[in-house]
């Protein structure tokens, strides 16, 4: 899903999305790949995403590396991170990595994981590509984006500044919201009465951002809905009662 190399009005390459398939290893995010470039999750905008540091080896060519994987009728270039090590045989390495490499409709191969990533590319033009991308992975001028729904590899410095603003506002915004939760000890209340949840996601209830309300998706729903509630209805759920209890449990 996205699988594209990101393109301006003028041609000049941003970057490369390498996608989302629902994979459980997209699900995991990408904990190792942030480690081993220096992200800073506690950033806000643009700062969170850039890498900081390159894996050990990389300026020799000796953890991410860039790969010819033959094939017909063209061979496959471009990028290989592999767990932040060296890999002596990359090629080999693809071939067992579990079937999660997935082809765009043209020459784009792309795969990625907690631990690393790859992205080829058998045109010329997206040899080419590669070979840019390597270079600013290099010059430290690389952002790295993993939202939950896409996998993205963007070239710092054409990042435009209006989209720079919009991402600080956004993670801005998201940590009020985190601490505005936490401001109310709700979740400490839930969990000192024993409750217990998959999620319990905050958002807020207006524009003008003065209440909040909560997405539950509770354990044992037999017992339990599941849905959108206000802070009071969370609160009547630590004494067991509201519309969070069921009326009529189900049968398990």
């Amino acid at each position: 899903m996205g699988m594209k190399w990101l393109i301006d009005d003028n041609g000049a390459l941003l970057g490369i999305n390498l996608g989302f398939d629902y994979a459980a290893e997209h699900e995991w995010g990408i904990r190792g790949i942030a480690h081993v470039f220096g992200l800073d999750s506690e950033a806000c905008g643009i700062d969170k995403t850039r890498i900081r540091k390159l894996p050990r080896g990389m300026e020799t060519g000796e953890s991410m590396i860039r790969v010819t994987v033959p094939a017909k009728p063209h061979a496959y270039e471009g990028l290989f991170l592999v767990e932040g090590r060296y890999c002596k045989d990359a090629v080999e390495y693809l071939k067992d990595w579990r079937g999660q490499w997935t082809k765009s409709d043209g020459s784009l191969l792309c795969a990625w994981g907690r631990f690393g990533f790859g992205f080829f590319d058998s045109s010329a033009e997206g040899k080419s590509r590669a070979d840019e991308m390597y270079e600013a992975f290099k010059a430290l001028d690389i952002s790295i984006e993993n939202n939950g729904r896409h996998f993205a590899l963007r070239i710092l410095s054409r990042i435009s500044e209006k989209e720079k603003a919009e991402l600080l506002s956004r993670d801005l915004d998201a940590k009020a919201l985190k601490q505005a939760a936490l401001d109310t000890g709700i979740e400490a209340e839930l969990l000192k009465a024993g409750r217990r949840w998959f999620a319990l996601n905050p958002a807020w209830t207006d524009s003008k951002k003065t209440s909040l309300r909560f997405f539950l998706n509770p354990c044992e729903q037999h017992l339990h809905n599941y849905g959108w509630f206000s802070l009071e209805d969370l609160q009547l759920w630590v004494q067991g009662k509201g519309p969070i209890v069921m009326a009529s449990p189900r049968v398990r």
